[in-house]
């Protein structure tokens, strides 16, 4: 059983404040073109040592971020995969459903750490979702997301669903642009219980 004070999950995203755009289908895969380094740092300094659950189309994206040695010399990446024969070539485990890599992640807590949902658009989906399911009751259900909400008008294929429901803000840092010229951002938590 999962335990009433810590998170069944966590979830870490960057996204635009105008449009909620998670992505696009650029080389990086991300609309304002160019790597935020307070993000990146911060990113890995909140999913040191845990997992990440990320779609097969996500994986490739973040292979880098988590682990600059690149997730296929880790074992602390789980993919979350309706259909398997589209996934990357990797030696992350798979596992069909969210609620299924939660289970895996929870019975096993040393060897995997915290669950830190990070992507893409459909992953959050059916996370937002788990924690509005009639499920949530019995587990005494609480989440976080890390947010990094950037500032500025642009473009996208991807999307992060909306907050609705039992979320709450608890706090917002503003970052100011890493270059000149680049956009400004806050890195948000959220609390949802």
């Amino acid at each position: 059983m999962i335990s009433e004070n810590k998170p069944i999950f966590n979830m870490i995203a960057a996204y635009t404040k105008d449009g909620r755009v998670l992505g696009d289908d650029s080389p990086n895969g991300m609309p304002w073109g160019l790597t935020l380094k307070k993000d990146m740092k911060n990113f890995r300094q909140l999913t040191a040592g845990n997992t990440l659950v990320v779609g097969p189309n996500t994986l490739p994206h973040v292979e880098g971020l988590h682990d600059p040695e690149g997730l296929k010399l880790k074992r602390n990446v789980v993919v979350v995969a309706g259909d398997h024969t589209r996934l990357p070539d990797t030696n992350c485990p798979t596992v069909p459903s969210l609620y299924e890599a939660m289970l895996m992640i929870h019975s096993d807590p040393l060897r995997f750490g915290d669950m830190f949902v990070a992507g893409g658009a459909r992953t959050y989906e059916a996370a937002l979702n788990l924690l509005r399911s009639e499920a949530r009751r019995h587990i005494g259900t609480c989440a976080y997301l890390y947010a990094t909400e950037i500032d500025g008008r642009y473009t996208g294929n991807a999307y992060m669903p909306e907050l609705e429901g039992d979320w709450s803000e608890l706090s917002r840092d503003h970052q100011s642009p890493d270059t000149p010229g680049g956009p400004s951002y806050d890195f948000v938590t959220y609390y949802f219980n």
